[in-house]
């Protein structure tokens, strides 16, 4: 009797209707239908060493590369932003302790004397954010 009880549903379970099928493929045949290529980070040699080298114009390089050799850290001047005013610029950064991962540093102007708007004021003055008038030694430190 028990064998006939599992041979009844065993038919059964073999002509009762199949579960709905998901809208969806199985998660591992989807993935893969939309899989893309992963793209490959570029190691710290492949990038690019500044982010601004490429919008100075030649202009503004020759100005640059002027005051560099004015201040002692470039020989010469090509008139283009090339790896040696690169190097010369990033040299100049360091050696004021400002960060060298963006070359030129709006810093590193200002104390070039290449600032914005720093008619009249001297370069050093420019950096310190200090004007001449500013200092102890001038005639209204007593006041």
């Amino acid at each position: 009797m028990l064998i006939s009880a599992l041979a009844a549903l065993l038919m059964l379970a073999a002509l009762a209707p199949a579960p709905a099928q998901t809208a969806h493929p199985p998660t591992s045949a989807r993935h893969q239908a939309v899989a893309k290529p992963r793209r490959q980070s570029r190691s710290h040699a492949q990038r690019a060493p500044t982010r601004a080298a490429s919008g100075i114009s030649d202009g503004r390089a020759l100005q640059i590369q002027q005051a560099l050799v004015n201040a002692g850290y470039l020989h010469q001047t090509s008139g283009h932003w090339d790896a040696a005013t690169r190097a010369a610029m990033t040299r100049y950064q360091k050696d004021h302790h400002w960060q060298t991962r963006y070359v030129p540093d709006a810093r590193a102007i200002i104390a070039l004397g290449l600032g914005p708007a720093m008619d009249g004021v001297p370069p050093t003055a420019a950096a310190d954010n200090t004007t001449p008038d500013a200092h102890p030694d001038s005639s209204s430190a007593g006041r």
